[in-house]
């Protein structure tokens, strides 16, 4: 919602676009309302897509002079109707490594749609039996939930780590949550 108008110019042309969507369209009033009528104001409800993150609001028109913001009111809505979905590609992400050998990597790739912008960033956490996992790693750091990976590059590298273990398989449900409680989540798995 926009609202545009002076209480006390007489010479406006009001014109207001976001996006690139004309919300007001060279709005001018009539000059013998008394100063602060109402009707030297007027309001527009538009509905966007920002694509880059930053909402543009101008008053790009070639008859537009004095144009005067009074008010901006934003909401978030989803794109596309749908509920936000979280996805990753591999249901299952396993590693076998011998006793002895360097920690290795495996990627994940994950995908976020039907949210207002165009990434996210989610928190990743693990959990192996009601524990953080020491052998799952990303960016050197466990997966307690305070780890944070932006959508806009979908792939999630993950370090499997033998420091510690013994032989074995270790298994962990990983998690990425994105605003709004949306989740999803894989099997992360070293077999040692």
């Amino acid at each position: 919602i926009v609202g545009v108008g002076d209480p006390q110019a007489n010479i406006s042309t009001h014109h207001i676009n976001v996006e690139g969507v004309t919300a007001i369209n060279q709005f001018t009033f009539n000059n013998s309302l008394p100063w602060g009528d109402p009707g030297r104001f007027a309001v527009a409800t538009v509905t966007v897509t920002v694509n880059d993150g930053k909402l543009t609001i101008n008053a790009d028109h070639p008859n537009a002079f004095n144009t005067k913001i009074n008010s901006v009111e934003i909401s978030s809505t989803t794109s596309g109707g749908g509920d936000p979905t979280l996805s990753f590609s591999d249901a299952t992400l396993s590693k076998t490594l011998t006793l002895g050998s360097p920690a290795s990597t495996a990627s994940n790739f994950i995908s976020a749609t039907g949210f207002s912008t165009s990434s996210v960033t989610v928190n990743l956490s693990a959990n192996e039996n009601g524990s953080v996992p020491t052998w799952l790693k990303v960016g050197g750091q466990q997966l307690d939930g305070s780890v944070t990976h932006n959508t806009s590059n979908a792939e999630i590298v993950f370090q499997f780590d033998l420091a510690g273990l013994s032989a074995g398989t270790y298994t962990a449900t990983v998690t990425a949550t994105a605003p709004g409680d949306v989740t999803a989540n894989f099997l992360a798995q070293l077999i040692v």
